[in-house]
């Protein structure tokens, strides 16, 4: 996991746990699907789909799929999160940020994981519902356990362990 996502995802539950507001988690389907070009890139035919006398020929890809290595790039570029009214932080690629009307609402992306948080309940309600209807995805409710870290929220704070990767070492080298 890059450094760069471990701190906006300690950043996000430390300004959690401050506000005493949850951090949820959302899994984003087809997530690269969801990335659109801004460059040329082009691929042979798929196996199964070359035509007939024009074998030499290639497919211009108009959107991302898993296995390019510009996809995650295309993904962390969404437009919708900027229609949204989100900012994409210029040293983390990762977080986004709204802010209008008295409303903070926060994002982390990791490839097809969204975390968020607002101190607003409805706010997160509303938002969950505008996603989707955009995007296939699928709500974990509140954020328990990613990346190999276990999350335990509560009303004083958000406690992080790593339990689970400790004794997966531990038994692993005896």
């Amino acid at each position: 996991v890059p450094t760069f996502c471990m701190t906006s995802i300690h950043s996000m539950c430390a300004l959690s746990a401050h506000h005493g507001s949850n951090v949820h988690q959302l899994d984003i389907k087809t997530t690269f699907l969801n990335g659109d070009f801004h460059e040329e890139v082009y691929v042979t035919q798929p196996h199964g789909f070359v035509q007939k006398e024009q074998e030499n020929k290639v497919c211009r890809l108009k959107k991302a799929f898993y296995g390019l290595k510009q996809a995650p790039r295309a993904w962390y570029e969404n437009a919708y999160l900027a229609a949204q009214g989100f900012l994409n932080s210029p040293t983390e690629s990762t977080l986004y940020v709204k802010c209008a009307n008295d409303v903070l609402l926060i994002i982390v992306l990791y490839v097809d994981d969204m975390l968020l948080t607002e101190h607003n309940h409805m706010q997160i309600v509303d938002f969950k519902a505008e996603l989707h209807s955009a995007f296939e995805m699928s709500d974990l409710g509140l954020l328990h356990h990613y990346l190999g870290i276990q999350f335990k929220q509560r009303d004083v704070g958000i406690a992080l362990c790593q339990t689970k990767y400790i004794e997966t070492l531990l038994c692993r080298f005896s």
